[in-house]
């Protein structure tokens, strides 16, 4: 670590930069901090005098960059299923639209507070990744685009482009399309790759056994199964290096590779979680099903040949060389400012740059204050996410459950309440709903007297895991024999268009009110699954677009059985999380001890506020939505093994 008086900054203080790459924008936030008021027992951003927010800014790709046609951030291609439905074959982002994107809003922070950052660290959108190439402009005016050997790394590269004044004052166009094997980068809602996520679970032996090394099952969103994608139909001497978005724009800052941070290499299936290193045998699985399609090989049964390496076309320890042989925490800094974002940016030389993270992670380091809090991220996905082992932040282990959430709201709420959330908001709190008599197109009746389950995916999902498939499934008790069976979405439809308006309007209540009901509860049966558990002391902290709503608030409370929390900057989430990672550097550089993150940072950060407390004290309603709970888990298994095969 460098000295103290090396990151002390004007006025005795120091300034600190977070940064998010997000799907839809990117945002970031400037903080500063009284540096010679360590002890003081203020915790509110506000009223503290040693923490204060100076700048915070967010640039919207599409509404900023219409240039590039992103619809939401990203560019979706479709194709036709054998049934003839749509089904989205790739998600991707332009990677010039990121950079453009960290241009303007690098340049619209003040340039005083450019000038005096001590710190920067950030995150991004987990699971994407980008694919940086050896091949370059500097080859062909040489005559050697073929040699894959002796060239200059990317950033090399912009340096000279930097020095020979090709773009005097446009850091984006110090980038040319040929850095790059593609421009338009795998995110993390692409759902093209169960062919690679089969191969790499039979591989391996199983999704248990997958789930064993990697903590997770392979999804076509996580990293591996992208860049089995990706490597099988290129030259694979022409792959400079396979970064995260994470690691990529820590590189940015440091004008050279940063390995990959440890807990966004958990969502790739190819870190082992145990050991912290890259898995030998996922790592292989990746060479074999490469080489296998090279040969073009790729047969059901090539798999009992798969310990067979001959004739290797891509070996395990050049896949490493790609993705960097090692992993590394997020609290360690990685180097100071390069040269070139010191020209463009004015930012300080001796500027310390930490390892960008996930998204969700970095919300974490933010939201999570002790042991027992879960934190619910109420945003385009749900996620709900804790804290599995304290020890030091450095050494914490996050389990995430991710769920379509926002999207699917927002599509009802447009459907049904013409895109009002006061009446969307409304329709949650009514109450006594009950019969609702619905009708075909036939006429032909069918009475609701209990409640609707439901499960809502929009796009295919992980949590459960879907398979690929997706859309609206309601299950509806037939009081004729007393069981709850699949409504298909066509009948539902007639049901909407052909019974009376009353009860038409009561359908639309009962279905607003089961799509949110049911999308908390799969969070928590889920999470409760894979350990993320509740007791008395646990507190349920909100953040998100939708974090500062009330009734959905209250419904989390009831559904958890925890009271819910809300911070003031949860907004900032993110980026005030990376901040934090930072000021636990400063913190420990200064006083020099070896504390733990609760002890040092947790109680400088922004308090919460009380949201909701449940609301289910009436006799009986305990044990009513336990029996929901479970007729929802039985339901959840009858859709997966019979309908989402």
């Amino acid at each position: 670590m460098s000295s103290l008086n090396n990151v002390n900054g004007s006025n005795n203080k120091i300034y600190f930069l977070g940064i998010d790459i997000g799907t839809q924008s990117m945002k970031c936030t400037v903080l500063s901090f009284q540096n010679n008021q360590l002890h003081n027992n203020s915790n509110n951003l506000d009223n503290n005098q040693n923490l204060t927010i100076e700048y915070s800014n967010q640039i919207h790709y599409d509404s900023e960059f219409p240039n590039y046609k992103t619809n939401g951030g990203v560019h979706i291609k479709e194709e036709k299923q054998d049934n003839n439905e749509k089904s989205i074959t790739s998600v991707t982002s332009p990677i010039f639209l990121w950079l453009e994107a960290f241009e303007k809003l690098m340049k619209e922070i003040p340039l005083h507070l450019r000038k005096q950052l001590n710190y920067i660290s950030g995150s991004a959108q987990q699971h994407g990744s980008i694919y940086t190439s050896k091949f370059n402009d500097f080859y062909d005016n040489n005559n050697c685009d073929n040699d894959y050997n002796n060239y200059l790394t990317i950033w090399e590269r912009i340096n000279e482009r930097n020095l020979q004044k090709e773009e005097k004052n446009n850091f984006t166009n110090l980038f040319k399309e040929s850095d790059f094997i593609t421009t338009d980068c795998p995110i993390w809602m692409d759902s093209s790759t169960t062919l690679q996520c089969n191969y790499l679970e039979k591989f391996i032996g199983n999704s248990k056994e997958l789930i064993k090394i990697t903590g997770s099952s392979a999804f076509e969103r996580f990293t591996a199964s992208q860049i089995m994608k990706m490597l099988q139909n290129i030259k694979k001497k022409q792959v400079e290096r396979i970064c995260l978005i994470s690691s990529f724009f820590s590189s940015l800052f440091i004008g050279k590779y940063s390995s990959i941070e440890f807990g966004d290499g958990s969502g790739m299936n190819l870190l082992d979680i145990h050991s912290l290193e890259w898995s030998d045998r996922c790592l292989d699985a990746i060479v074999n099903y490469c080489n296998d399609y090279c040969d073009n090989t790729l047969q059901k049964d090539c798999l009992q040949e798969s310990n067979n390496f001959v004739n290797k076309k891509l070996t395990r320890e050049k896949l490493i060389e790609m993705i960097d042989g090692s992993v590394i925490s997020s609290m360690k800094c990685i180097g100071t400012i390069s040269n070139i974002m010191n020209e463009f940016f004015e930012i300080n030389l001796n500027c310390k740059v930490l390892p960008f993270t996930g998204d969700n992670l970095s919300s974490s380091n933010f939201m999570l204050r002790k042991e027992n809090d879960l934190c619910c991220s109420l945003g385009t996905s749900h996620t709900l996410f804790g804290l599995l082992s304290e020890n030091k932040l450095n050494q914490m282990s996050l389990k995430e459950e991710g769920h379509n959430g926002g999207l699917v709201r927002s599509e009802f709420c447009n459907k049904y309440c013409n895109g009002n959330w006061n009446i969307f908001d409304n329709y949650l709190t009514i109450k006594n709903i009950f019969p609702i008599i619905l009708k075909d197109k036939q006429n032909i009746e069918f009475k609701i007297n209990e409640p609707m389950i439901g499960f809502y995916f929009k796009y295919p999902e992980i949590t459960p895991n879907t398979k690929n498939k997706f859309g609206y499934f309601r299950y509806l008790k037939d009081l004729n024999n007393n069981k709850y069976n699949l409504i298909l979405n066509d009948k539902f439809e007639e049901y909407l268009k052909y019974s009376t308006s009353e009860n038409i309007e009561k359908l639309k209540i009962l279905e607003i009110q089961t799509l949110i009901y049911f999308q908390f509860l799969i969070l928590k049966t889920h999470g409760k699954i894979n350990g993320l558990t509740l007791n008395s002391e646990s507190r349920l902290i909100v953040t998100g677009g939708a974090s500062l709503n009330l009734t959905l608030s209250q419904i989390l409370a009831n559904v958890f059985q925890v009271p819910v929390y809300y911070s003031k900057d949860s907004q900032n989430s993110t980026t005030l999380g990376a901040i934090a990672r930072c000021l636990y550097d400063y913190l420990l550089l200064s006083e020099n001890k070896d504390k733990s993150y609760f002890e040092l940072v947790a109680p400088l950060l922004s308090p919460f506020e009380l949201l909701a407390s449940p609301m289910l004290e009436e006799e009986g309603k305990k044990e009513e939505m336990q029996k929901m709970e479970e007729l929802f888990e039985e339901l959840e298994q009858d859709l997966l093994s019979k309908h989402l095969l």
